[in-house]
């Protein structure tokens, strides 16, 4: 008897959890050369996922970490540049918008 109360009592509660559960707004899944529907699942991810999402294992992307680079100015010019950056960050992209997106086709031998 208290077996058949208590399996009742999980399946109540069950059904009350999924009954609040609220469905993720991700944007669905883009058909192969559907421009319009990568532009704007891309303009999301910029605006409402930039901090990361684990779910998806999607990196936080504001600020981004550029590590260290080198600008060199070869030294037959009148001016030797020699410049070494390290530990940066690139802020703003949170606030960019991607404007024109060209994407794949199913047959990925072709020139794209």
């Amino acid at each position: 008897m208290y077996i058949r109360i208590g399996f009742f009592a999980a399946l109540v509660c069950c059904f009350l959890q999924f009954n609040n559960a609220e469905f993720p707004n991700d944007p669905k899944p883009c058909k192969f050369g559907d421009d319009d529907c990568l532009l704007q699942a891309i303009n999301f991810y910029l605006r409402e996922k930039n901090q990361g999402d684990t779910s998806i294992n999607l990196r936080k992307i504001d600020p981004i970490d550029a590590g260290t680079f080198t600008l060199k100015q070869g030294a037959d010019n009148p001016v030797n540049i020699d410049l070494t950056f390290s530990n940066n960050k690139i802020y703003g992209v949170a606030n960019a918008t991607a404007y024109k997106v060209r994407g794949f086709g199913k047959d990925l031998t072709k020139k794209h």
